[in-house]
This record gives C-alpha cells, sequence and structure tokens, in this order.
C-alpha cells in the first residue's frame, strides 16, 4: 500500500490455497483489491504456486524459501538470496509476465531453477557435483531420484549432512543410507543445497516429486 501511494507500479500474484484448502488468500486477495492494487490468483494449471518472489525497478529479484508470513519473518528458519544479475532479473519479470496472463513461459537463464521445467534436472546436478561437502536444509525430502544422488555422495566418500523439519522422512533418508536429523532450533522451511562450501541452491522447491 504504501509503495502505491507512492506512486509505485505494483501488481501481486497470489496462490489461493497455499495449503491444499481452507481460506487460503482470499482475505489478501479481497483487502488487495480494496486498496486498489491490481491482484491475480496464479494460474490453475500448476498444482501450486509455490513461488515466493519480489522484483523491484526492473534491476533486483528477492528469491525467498520463505513465504511472506509472520512466523516466516519471526519463527521459521528461511534464506534469501537479492539476486542483481540483469539476465536474471529479466527472465524472472518475463516468467511472472506470462504467469499474469497465464500463458506458458520456458526460462533459459543456467542460474534459475524452475519447476516445473528444470529445477529437479539442476537440483540433481548439483548435488552430483559435489566431491567433499554437501549440506541440504530442507522442509522435506522424499523426491527418490534426489534422495539416490544425496545415496551416491554419501557412497563416493562426500560428507553429507542433511536436515528436515518433517519426522516421517527421517527413516526413508536414513535407509538410503546417509545421516539425517530434525532442526530443532527453530522450524526448519528453508530450502537450501549447499556443495563443497562453492556453489548453493536457494528457492522455494521442496525436493520432492
Amino acid at each position: 500500500k504504501r509503495a502505491k501511494d507512492r506512486g509505485v507500479t505494483v501488481r501481486v500474484m497470489v496462490e489461493p490455497h497455499p495449503y491444499g484448502g481452507g481460506g487460503g488468500n482470499g482475505k489478501t486477495f479481497d483487502k488487495l483489491q480494496r486498496l486498489g492494487i491490481p491482484v491475480r490468483y496464479t494460474p490453475h494449471r500448476f498444482r501450486y504456486t509455490h513461488e515466493k518472489a519480489f522484483i523491484v525497478d526492473h534491476r533486483v529479484a528477492l528469491i525467498s524459501t520463505g513465504n511472506f508470513t509472520r512466523s516466516a519473518f519471526s519463527k521459521n528458519r528461511e534464506y534469501g538470496f537479492f539476486d542483481r544479475d540483469p539476465g536474471d532479473v529479466k527472465e524472472i519479470e518475463a516468467l511472472f509476465a506470462a504467469d499474469w496472463a497465464d500463458r506458458p513461459a520456458t526460462p533459459h537463464q543456467a542460474r534459475l531453477v524452475v519447476s516445473p521445467t528444470n529445477s529437479r534436472a539442476k537440483i540433481v546436478t548439483l548435488i552430483r557435483s559435489a566431491r567433499q561437502s554437501l549440506f541440504v536444509q530442507d522442509e522435506t525430502c522424499s523426491d527418490p531420484e534426489v534422495i539416490g544422488a544425496i545415496a551416491d555422495r554419501q557412497r563416493a566418500g562426500v560428507q553429507v549432512t542433511v536436515e528436515v523439519a518433517e519426522a516421517r522422512d527421517l527413516d526413508k533418508l536414513q535407509a538410503a543410507g546417509f545421516p539425517a536429523k530434525q532442526l530443532q532450533s527453530h522450524y526448519l522451511h528453508a530450502k537450501t543445497i549447499v556443495a563443497d562450501d562453492a556453489r548453493a541452491y536457494v528457492g522455494s522447491e521442496n525436493l520432492t516429486a
């Protein structure tokens, strides 16, 4: 609202039912409409729009693991990346425009991890690139191909650390042959991978099919 009052052009897209049902974002949608801010629900052709992002002045994009909720800012373990690469920002903006118009779009920038287009391939490639260490923090980890790639790194002698939020994932991960634990200090909502202390993924994709 304050940005709009300053004369900034604002557009907002929200997922109708971010938790799979219930009231979802209806109240937020109605409030934005009453404030005169253009708002749309995200395309129904996606099971969820799980993205959490801002694009500011065509020059910086915030890529966040956190929803824009009180708990994300005050209680959860989350990460965010301010991307100022012009090519990345231009493409993120193009993806937003495509979703706003409810039309398909294909990402081309090498650094962007976008579901449902290239995310599994890029995440698995990052995991398989690890030679000394692999650190994974994710709310949930259940995708068989991702689990297999992590297990391969463990067998190759890579030091593997996996932290999840969901207890239901622990048996499956430990059965695959590598240690996994629950983060106890905060609710782990982050989705982050670090390979060899040199390359990292931060985004909104959980490691699920």
